[in-house]
């Protein structure tokens, strides 16, 4: 019960000073009501060091200094800078860069220039010099704790914009503390793992705890979010998720991993909120693609967007068809997709994904992953983004509130399948044609139907009915002219399900 002060000399970083008290600070006071100099006072109650441990040299790391007016000097001592002006190897090309407000990466014009609280830094790490890469490069800063919010301008260049903001602080601090000024967030921030060279979503709902240092990118969900807060009592002991039952509250999460010998992709989510809509809200959120040397990406492709995390409602009323889009150039290897989650959801809804190449259906409830290759000269090579007359995706997810709804690309619309449906298929005549054909099918309840095509590869060639339907006898045609001769795919797609059946063009 006394008043103590950090004795002159002691580093942060000192581990006996840390654990011995008595070697670590003296007693400026036997009275704890006698005034003393309280700037010997800064550093008490701090933890031994402010540090951050880069791992396996030849890799990019996201981070945030945690010091008021920190630059790259604070770092420079610890490890490689080059390509800045005052580094050693200012003529060398840069391994350290900015993202600025506009939404464009930049080099820092100095080592002294000021990088902002708050903001983060992407680094390229070789390594200390004379180190093999097989130690830990430890950086270090030697600074009290931010005592006082923080403010970060986000990037206004428009709508959906990120910005690479990170924790300003030299403690634990609470993903779910951060506020805006005016304006919202997309709820789902992404976390960089430079030891597996891969982006993790995370909600903010979640309570993920960031750690010192850690830096992650956030996306606007309007454009009057310009500022965002790192308010003090955000600051927290602790590591790790902090409150994972407070996300089923109201949310509930399906994880999907995409992983190779070479790749590692864990940024894909489909998430479950009662306040979700099946349009585009702040639960969704766009894909961050990694920079690596071997790419093996999986996004959700929705309203010309490629997306990391789908939001849905609770409760799903109507069949959700959600198209993936693969990108890679790692060929004839095989990969495999898992999933977590399935067994959470407290919904009865079934999941199935669809591989269009093989024609494969799996059952998300009934399996944990499934594996596939991509050949190097297949089409189902895929860019990032799709040609505006054309979609190409490899994989499909079907979620429907009826398991037993068939979702076979084979012949769904045969009579004994049609018995009690509401909508119903019947085949399409001539069949095989040249070029056109005419599809009959029937309506015996209102309800929303979509008529689509699809090649053997599961891209889609054409929509011919999107629209609510009264009841009724209804028929599409449709003139395949432009098309080469193969087997395509109709689905009709209702709020009972899909219906599939194969048509064969010859010409």
């Amino acid at each position: 019960n006394v008043n103590l002060g950090l004795k002159f000399g002691i580093q942060l970083g000192d581990v006996l000073g840390w654990a011995d008290p008595s070697i670590r600070f003296e007693v400026l006071s036997a009275l704890p009501s006698e005034e003393v100099e309280t700037s010997g006072l800064t550093h008490l109650g701090l933890a031994p060091a402010t540090t951050k441990a880069l791992v396996n040299a030849g890799q990019w790391h996201l981070l945030s200094i945690p010091k008021g007016g920190a630059s790259l000097s604070e770092i420079a001592d610890d490890v490689l800078i080059q390509g800045v002006p005052g580094s050693p190897y200012s003529a060398h090309n840069p391994n350290v860069f900015m993202y600025d407000k506009q939404g464009k990466w930049s080099v820092p014009t100095s080592l002294d220039m000021p990088i902002g609280e708050g903001l983060g830094l992407a680094l390229y790490h070789f390594g200390e010099l004379g180190n093999t890469g097989e130690e830990s490069t430890v950086l270090d800063v030697t600074a009290p704790q931010l005592d006082a919010d923080v403010a970060v301008a986000l990037n206004s260049s428009g709508l959906s914009a990120f910005t690479l903001v990170g924790n300003p602080f030299a403690s634990y601090y609470n993903l779910s503390s951060i506020e805006l000024n005016q304006g919202s967030l997309q709820q789902a921030v992404h976390i960089w793992d430079p030891i597996e060279s891969t982006y993790e979503s995370v909600m903010q709902s979640s309570d993920f705890v960031l750690s010192p240092w850690q830096a992650f990118w956030v996306e606007t969900a309007d454009t009057l979010a310009d500022s965002l807060y790192f308010p003090k009592e955000g600051r927290s002991y602790l590591s790790g998720f902090s409150g994972q039952e407070k996300v089923r509250e109201n949310g509930w999460e399906l994880k999907f991993s995409l992983r190779s010998d070479l790749t590692l992709d864990k940024a894909l989510m489909i998430y479950f909120h009662t306040s979700a809509s099946y349009d585009w809200d702040m639960y969704d959120a766009s894909k961050v693609v990694p920079t690596t040397q071997w790419l093996g990406i999986l996004g959700i492709e929705k309203e010309s967007r490629l997306k990391s995390v789908e939001s849905l409602p609770m409760d799903i009323d109507t069949p959700v068809l959600l198209p993936l889009r693969l990108t890679t150039n790692v060929y004839d290897e095989p990969f495999t997709l898992e999933w977590k989650g399935v067994e959470t959801l407290p919904m009865n809804v079934s999941i199935v994904l669809i591989d269009y190449e093989t024609g494969d259906q799996i059952d998300l409830f009934s399996n944990e992953y499934y594996q596939f290759t991509i050949k190097q000269h297949s089409l189902a090579q895929f860019s990032l983004v799709a040609p505006k007359d054309s979609e190409s995706h490899r994989f499909a997810l079907l979620l429907q509130n009826n398991g037993d709804i068939s979702t076979s690309m084979e012949d769904s619309s045969a009579p004994d399948a049609e018995l009690g449906r509401v909508v119903s298929l019947e085949p399409n005549y001539p069949n095989p044609f040249n070029p056109s054909t005419t599809i009959h099918y029937r309506v015996s309840k209102a309800t929303h139907v979509q008529l689509k095509v699809f090649d053997a590869l599961g891209r889609l060639v054409t929509v011919l009915e999107n629209g609510f339907h009264e009841t009724g006898e209804y028929h599409a045609e449709w003139n395949a002219s432009s098309e080469a001769s193969g087997v395509f795919y109709l689905q009709l797609i209702s709020h009972e399900g899909v219906l599939t059946q194969k048509m064969l063009l010859l010409k």
